[in-house]
């Protein structure tokens, strides 16, 4: 009778735990849509408007700005020649409002996303920087950052360097423009939001043993799952978690 008592005291604890966990989701969710609505209607331009838009969005988005006249695509985006501009218009066209183009704040955005502050963001970078802004899961996110042409890891197969390659991009970039871009968005928030800490990667040699227990004696591996790697493999997922939750 004790050894009964103590397994229905055990599950009545456990339905209240998962009870509380959903009122905390549902309100976190109740949240972000009451933000996100404000948003949609909001005549101030916004970083934090970006959470409009969904990652996938993203690649099309560059491969339109970074495009030409149909003469083959830049490698990268640049204030002068526009293609900045070409990517917000993509991107307000799917969902971001009102307009960032144009204004101080876009310039400010372009600022933090440039990684090297040389006046240019090469793709690779901009597709995984742009994703961390967007609303989505992280695989969504994975998916934006290895689908542009010059990402590391962008193919059906991807070999081992490559992966490091992706990896270490990712890593970069994310230590570089988080700060910045984070913020931006400390200034944007529309409703009470936790900004994050500033995050600490996994060293680098912790990084290169997943990678080698990935890979084993393989030299190449499909992309799909590389990239269900990167989403579940604990020293790198946090890479692809929203700035701002």
């Amino acid at each position: 009778e004790e050894a009964a008592t103590k397994t229905e005291a055990a599950r009545q604890a456990s339905a209240q735990a998962e009870l509380a966990r959903q009122e905390t989701q549902s309100r976190e969710s109740a949240r972000r849509e009451a933000e996100r609505a404000k948003l949609r209607l909001s005549a101030q331009p916004s970083v934090r408007s970006l959470v409009l838009v969904a990652p996938e969005h993203v690649v099309s988005a560059l491969r339109f700005a970074l495009t030409a006249d149909g003469r083959g695509a830049a490698a990268a985006l640049r204030q002068e020649d526009r293609s900045w501009w070409k990517c917000l218009h993509y991107l307000e066209a799917d969902g971001l409002t009102p307009p960032l183009k144009a204004t101080e704040l876009a310039a400010s955005l372009f600022s933090a996303l440039d990684s090297s502050q040389n006046g240019s963001v090469p793709a690779a970078e901009a597709a995984f920087a742009l994703s961390l802004l967007t609303a989505g899961v992280p695989r969504s996110r994975v998916n934006a950052a290895c689908d542009v042409p010059d990402a590391p890891a962008a193919g059906a197969m991807v070999s081992r360097a490559q992966a490091a390659q992706q990896v270490h991009l990712c890593t970069r970039v994310r230590q570089l423009s988080a700060p910045r871009l984070i913020a931006l968005h400390a200034t944007a928030m529309t409703s009470p939001a936790t900004l994050p800490q500033a995050s600490t990667p996994a060293p680098a040699a912790s990084v290169e043993a997943a990678i080698d227990r990935l890979y084993g004696s393989s030299a190449s591996l499909p992309t799909d799952t590389f990239r269900n790697w990167l989403v579940t493999e604990p020293t790198v997922a946090p890479l692809f978690a929203p700035l701002v939750a």
